[in-house]
């Protein structure tokens, strides 16, 4: 898989180890936009404007969280799940929901996000082809058994 595929295609399965280092990767682009726009372009980022570089992010990060989903056997619709907190939150700060609303959501929030830590980020995947195809990890095994040795 290339890396624009990887990064932008909802197909395939990704195994956990580069799930880690995409990711990995997306934080550093992330951190590095900000530095960029901020303190080498001298553009101060307003609060309306701070929202466009997650924008920017959230469909490499969603690819590559289908991807994992997949190689689970999970349908990548769960991730709509992290959705919800984040919503819920954007709409708190926005509006101001009541506590009665918002406490909930945030621990609803939270316990969202540490299953799909364990499920997605520290469990293996389903071991061999699945309906999503075949595993990454046999992908790999199969070319490095077809390098040709170096004599």
């Amino acid at each position: 898989m290339t890396f624009t595929q990887t990064m932008l295609s909802f197909q395939g399965r990704l195994r956990r180890r580069d799930l880690w280092v995409y990711h990995v990767g997306l934080t550093l682009a992330y951190a590095a936009l900000f530095v960029l726009f901020e303190r080498l372009g001298g553009v101060e980022l307003t609060l309306h404007q701070v929202w466009l570089i997650p924008l920017l992010m959230t469909w490499p990060t969603y690819a590559l969280l289908a991807k994992r989903m997949h190689d689970r056997n999970r349908s990548a619709w769960w991730a709509l799940l992290l959705l919800v907190p984040d919503l819920l939150g954007s709409l708190d700060a926005i509006v101001g929901l009541p506590e009665a609303i918002s406490t909930p959501s945030q621990i609803i929030g939270g316990l969202v996000a540490i299953w799909f830590f364990i499920d997605f980020g520290l469990l293996d995947g389903t071991a061999g082809d699945n309906r999503f195809g075949p595993s990454p990890k046999a992908l790999r095994e199969a070319s490095l058994s077809e390098t040709p040795a170096v004599a």
